[in-house]
């Protein structure tokens, strides 16, 4: 009833002036009865500083560049002289709008970059922890051993030694992005499809993009073969850039490069893969229509593709960036190809969105928001703020067996 009262008198006061005078006035004697009020907010300051964990330098820190701040710009005058809130969720609501303004104006946000880091990043320490790194600066930290994470993969199976679900999500964040929100969300996603992709028999030849990470630790004891594939962008000091090929080693593994725009130069034979895990790929493709029918035709049938795009995402060219995605719109991509939709997953809301746009990375959020999809609402066919969205596409027909 409170709220309710609360709710109403607000909406009065901005209709009628009347009963904007009086909502002042009862706010004034609100005020002037709050015991918070009458401390000077010095309690709501001591708990806030204790909830969001700061010791007394980083609080005072804190409270010295706010007045810097406030010294140096305001909130617009529109806000200051005619926007007034009555009740607490509003104040605080405004509150929150207009140092927001006001620290982006003065440069104090964003945080940081959604995908890259400093070195003088608060949050370092716990990258370095998280990707059980020595030295940020070294690049040999980066490196990765495939063949001895695959035979160690390979025989914890054949002891029959099953790793956590937390350990297997670790093992597919890649070392140099260890705190980003969408490669938690794709672990996720990639152990929960795992099973249905098995469910359909064994798997011959998997493909990943760039590096094997995903294949290597949620594929390996599976996949007969594990292949790579790499974007070759023509490059006017080598001709051959531009075109297709491929280097097949002796285990049996076969790097391919190309172009999936034109299925003339993917150089991956068609009907050939079981598995293609293609995830945050296709925001960079110019012509995802082409793109789609080069990957279904290179499946055999009952083949699947693991496939991520953001829907929310910062201008990342590698080399370029066209599009971001809704869920409809990778079902339309499945469309175009002949491809069944096993599965979308779209998580996130409005706070994750943008929270990770001004470089809210994941010690910031807890496991449950980044992996929550949102309820849908009124009339809506998926979530309206996923941040990045997930689908499982799969090829019509029965998997041969490749034995």
């Amino acid at each position: 009833p409170g709220d309710a009262h609360a709710a109403g008198r607000e909406a009065w006061a901005t209709q009628w002036p009347l009963w904007q005078v009086l909502g002042r006035l009862q706010q004034r004697m609100d005020f002037l009865r709050d015991p918070i009020a009458s401390s000077a907010g010095t309690k709501v300051l001591s708990s806030l500083q204790r909830a969001m964990g700061f010791d007394d330098e980083a609080w005072r820190l804190v409270l010295n560049e706010l007045d810097e701040v406030s010294a140096k710009v305001k909130a617009p005058s529109s806000l200051r002289e005619r926007v007034r809130c009555i009740s607490g969720t509003s104040c605080v609501a405004e509150f929150f709008a207009r140092l927001h303004t006001m620290l982006y104006s003065t440069e104090k946000l964003p945080l940081r970059d959604q995908i890259f880091m400093q070195n003088e990043d608060a949050i370092l320490p716990e990258f370095m922890v998280r990707s059980k790194r020595m030295d940020y600066n070294d690049p040999k930290e980066l490196d990765y051993d495939w063949k001895a994470m695959v035979q160690e993969v390979k025989a914890r199976f054949a002891e029959g030694h099953e790793l956590t679900r937390e350990e297997e999500m670790q093992g597919l964040m890649p070392k140099e992005h260890p705190l980003q929100v969408d490669r938690l969300q794709l672990a996720h996603f990639i152990l929960e499809v795992r099973d249905q992709i098995l469910q359909e028999g064994p798997l011959y030849r998997c493909l990943e993009w760039d590096m094997p990470l995903l294949l290597v630790h949620a594929f390996s004891a599976y996949c007969r073969y594990l292949d790579i594939y790499s974007y070759s962008e023509p490059h006017p000091s080598d001709a051959r850039l531009g075109l297709p090929g491929r280097h097949e080693y002796k285990s049996g593994t076969i790097h391919y490069w190309g172009d999936m725009e034109k299925s003339e130069n993917f150089s991956v034979d068609p009907g050939s893969m079981d598995l293609i895990l293609c995830p945050f790929i296709f925001e960079h493709v110019a012509r995802p229509w082409r793109a789609i029918r080069t990957l279904a035709d290179s499946l055999r049938p009952g083949g699947f593709v693991i496939w991520a795009a953001p829907m929310f995402q910062r201008y990342h060219g590698s080399p370029h960036d066209y599009y971001r995605y809704t869920p409809n719109g990778v079902k339309a991509l499945a469309e175009e190809a002949g491809l069944e939709v096993a599965k979308i997953y779209a998580p996130g809301d409005l706070s994750l969105v943008n929270g990770v746009l001004m470089g809210m990375l994941l010690p910031y959020w807890s496991t449950e928001q980044v992996l929550r999809e949102s309820e849908l609402v009124e009339r809506d066919t998926s979530p309206r703020y996923p941040l990045n969205v997930f689908a499982l596409l799969r090829k019509p027909g029965s998997r041969p067996d490749p034995w």
